[in-house]
């Protein structure tokens, strides 16, 4: 923060184009040389609206409206990092609520309650919890299930710990803050393709914005793309998300980091031996009419779920076939010349070799995604209104949810820690039992 300048205070409600235009103006007015007349450009890092508004008014200008002031041309909004991680990971947790609520109450006890909107620290903590667990029993976990296992819970859990939260937390913690702009860029893509199967209104038009920027200055050999991959980690949003707030976080005192991450492995171990114990007994649900929406029903869970929440191959236009390969639909072979990819399709090796080593019913629905998100997008620069719609699906910022329970002190059990580590080697043990 040493670096920073304090510009102005203005109340404002960022809904409009003209409340972004009266916030770029007083900016400007710091500097009166600046615009790109003058070989000046001033990246602006923003959240959806920022992106929305500032872009509508370049298009604006562009379009010759005389109303925006030309040195509005100087601005070159940024994807704002942290807004990119926050709200991907808030969505993770409401997509897979009844998951980490099992884990939740596994670690911190069954009388708690964990609220539908918990508080960033604790949807991180939780997070973390979960991609430990994981990374602990893994090598145990895919020895055991066989490699063409297409169970549709199993391939859920094997995304969500394996791809989806890794994604959300490594984006802007660890890929951002590093500087490490390839990486940054192609797990921003990645969290496109969670945006786009969860149908965010926003965030699956916001990462393509910016994907779109970086190919044109790429295309282009444009000298604004050496400057952000030289300079990744300064265009950050965390300053002002600071200023305005600070993320809390309180653990147990009773509780060593190591002690709660075991107490995560032993949930994350029980779930998919449940998982492993009922394969084949998930199912899809398919309504009686055309247009009602697919169901899969999650035996380990108990729950019956929309297409979101599984892998991206049960999006397209083929979902993924029990025990078929996805592209011949002969079945798939245990003798090593078959795979399973993240998205849920599997595919005979020679079969995959065709395919050039791409799974293309997923790159046909991400084209489509594609087209369409930018398609709608440029539509709301070029004829949208100027201030924010219900279209836009913008909520108003609230307080996290929190209860009484949440506010407790957790419970400290002597000699926690040295059972937490018996009932994880046991548990570890027991999986070649199975």
């Amino acid at each position: 923060m040493e670096d920073v300048r304090l510009v102005e205070i203005k109340e404002s409600q960022l809904h409009s184009l003209d409340d972004y235009l009266n916030v770029l103006k007083m900016i400007l007015l710091v500097n009166k040389n600046a615009g790109r007349t003058n070989n000046y450009v001033m990246p602006i890092v923003a959240d959806w609206p920022g992106q929305l508004f500032i872009r509508k008014a370049l298009t604006n200008i562009h379009q010759q409206n005389t109303k925006i002031p030309a040195s509005i041309n100087a601005f070159i909004p940024i994807l704002g990092p942290l807004h990119v991680s926050l709200n991907s990971r808030e969505q993770v947790l409401k997509i897979y609520y009844s998951f980490f609520k099992m884990l939740f109450h596994a670690v911190f006890g069954k009388r708690k309650v964990l609220a539908r909107k918990p508080k960033p620290w604790r949807i991180n903590l939780l997070l973390e919890l979960a991609y430990q667990g994981w990374i602990t029993i893994k090598p145990k976990i895919l020895a055991k299930f066989e490699a063409t296992c297409k169970d549709v819970e199993y391939r859920m859990l094997i995304d969500l710990l394996d791809n989806v939260i890794p994604a959300t937390l490594d984006v802007y913690a660890v890929l951002f803050r590093s500087g490490s702009f390839d990486e940054y860029v192609e797990t921003v893509f990645r969290i496109w393709t969670f945006a786009l199967r969860w149908n965010r209104k926003n965030y699956n038009k916001a990462p393509l914005v910016f994907l779109s920027d970086i190919f044109y200055w790429q295309e282009k050999e444009h000298p604004m793309l050496e400057v952000v991959k030289m300079f990744l980690v300064n265009f950050n949003d965390y300053f002002i998300e600071n200023f305005h707030s600070k993320i809390r976080a309180n653990t147990s005192s009773g509780d060593s980091v190591d002690t709660i991450i075991k107490q995560a492995c032993i949930l994350v171990f029980l779930h998919i031996k449940t998982v492993g114990n009922i394969t084949d007994k998930s199912w899809k649900k398919q309504g009686k009419k055309k247009k009602e929406v697919l169901k899969y029903k999650l035996a380990a869970l108990n729950e019956e779920v929309d297409v979101m929440f599984l892998p991206t191959g049960y999006s397209t236009s083929i979902p993924p076939s029990q025990g078929l390969c996805d592209d011949c639909f002969k079945p798939l072979s245990e003798k090593g010349d078959s795979t399973v990819l993240i998205c849920g399709h599997g595919f005979h090796w020679h079969c995959y070799d065709m395919m050039e080593y791409g799974c293309r019913h997923c790159e046909q629905y991400y084209k489509n995604g594609i087209y369409k998100n930018v398609n709608s997008f440029l539509k709301r620069l070029e004829k949208g209104a100027n201030n924010i719609t219900e279209e836009d699906g913008i909520e108003e910022p609230q307080d996290s949810e929190e209860t009484e329970e949440d506010t407790e002190e957790h419970e400290f059990i002597q000699e926690r820690d040295e059972r937490d580590v018996l009932k994880l080697q046991n548990a570890l043990e027991e999986v070649d039992k199975w």
